[in-house]
């Protein structure tokens, strides 16, 4: 079930990660991140793509009977505006016919996961809003059918080890049992 407010969380979750990004510096751009090989720079390169291509999807309405099937700040902000005023239906994206709600709960639980990407080698840095990082969290949940996860476990650590940011231990694989199979739900 998606928030009430998807439109608003997916709006404002850009908005953080567009802050987060304006205060980076050079050397920021260059720190390595959770996604394997990629420094800080390719992961935002990333990321705008995927901000834009979410703002193009809400200019493709799909047809009733159709089967499913320049600069960072400027994209984020642009796509927070789109997130706020998205038309309800359905839309193509990805070769997919999906509807708003749930192209804005995708791209809300894409950067939550790219920033805490983004946040692991940059410390002090803030994380995803709360509200995002329970659709996250969420979202797993769902993927991975799963209703317990190891005490030590807090919502970060689910969602880095859930995506396969943070490999699961032998304790984390005896906790689980044989849901330690769905790990990562996706990557």
């Amino acid at each position: 079930m998606l928030p009430a407010n998807i439109r608003e969380l997916a709006a404002a979750q850009v908005d953080v990660v567009s802050d987060l990004v304006a205060g980076l510096s050079d050397a920021d751009l260059v720190a390595p991140t959770r996604c394997a090989g990629w420094l800080a720079a390719h992961l935002l390169v990333h990321v705008r793509l995927g901000l834009a291509e979410t703002a193009e999807s809400f200019a493709e309405p799909a047809g009733p009977d159709e089967p499913a099937d320049r600069h960072f700040t400027d994209t984020a902000r642009a796509a927070a505006g789109i997130s706020r005023r998205a038309p309800a239906g359905r839309f193509r994206i990805q070769g997919h016919v999906m509807q708003a709600e749930d192209i804005l709960a995708m791209w809300t639980v894409e950067l939550v996961v790219h920033q805490l990407d983004l946040i692991a080698q940059l410390p002090g840095r803030h994380g995803p809003l709360p509200d995002a990082l329970a659709l996250t969290y969420l979202t797993l949940d769902g993927l991975l059918d799963t209703a317990e996860r190891p005490p030590s476990w807090d919502d970060v650590t689910y969602v880095l080890k859930g995506t396969g940011r943070v490999p699961l231990d032998a304790a984390d694989r005896e906790f689980l049992g044989q849901g330690a199979a769905g790990f990562p739900a996706f990557g």
